[in-house]
């Protein structure tokens, strides 16, 4: 989208699951079936996924994206933890494996692990979640744009590029009143 169109991407935090406990759980056969929509969408799409064998509690891997962002380092970040979750299948709520994560990504191992410890960005954290839930954001993924409209769900491409054609783009050239 951004090729195509001067759009700002801005990825920011929600909390699907938070109920699940850090240490994950188990994947059921009732996931699984849940999960072959977004295998067969990926699919479609040229990506490579696989279920992950737990379904993590993403609460520190959200923390330590933020510690990502205040390095200047939280697109790479947050492309690692997706990679390591999608398609490595590890648990992305494990501290150990967002450290290694830290190193594949140049980020400060012993400053993620000290923040992790402290919750140094736990309060950025909720604010931002705060704010995804004003935004009516009740899934993954969302997507808002101009702080107005919301989407939600997977969809194909041209959703979003028609989207921002005859909506986005008009708003941008209309005159604005004053």
């Amino acid at each position: 989208m951004q090729q195509e169109f001067e759009v700002q991407v801005e990825w920011r935090p929600y909390e699907l699951h938070p109920e699940i406990p850090p240490e994950g759980k188990p994947l059921e056969e009732r996931s699984r079936l849940g999960f072959s929509r977004i295998l067969a969408m990926a699919k479609e799409a040229g990506l490579e996924m696989s279920p992950p064998p737990r379904i993590a509690n993403s609460r520190l891997a959200l923390e330590a994206t933020e510690f990502a962002n205040a390095q200047g380092n939280g697109g790479a970040f947050h492309r690692a933890v997706f990679e390591t979750y999608w398609r490595r299948g590890l648990n992305i709520g494990q501290q150990a494996v967002l450290l290694q994560l830290a190193d594949e990504a140049g980020l400060d191992r012993e400053a993620l692990r000290q923040a992790l410890q402290q919750g140094t960005y736990r309060e950025v954290l909720e604010r931002k979640l705060g704010e995804a839930r004003k935004t009516g954001a009740n899934g993954v993924p969302a997507f808002v744009f101009n702080d107005r409209y919301l989407v939600t769900g997977t969809h194909p491409y041209e959703v979003f590029r028609n989207f921002i054609a005859e909506r986005l783009l008009k708003e941008r050239d209309e005159p604005r009143s004053p």
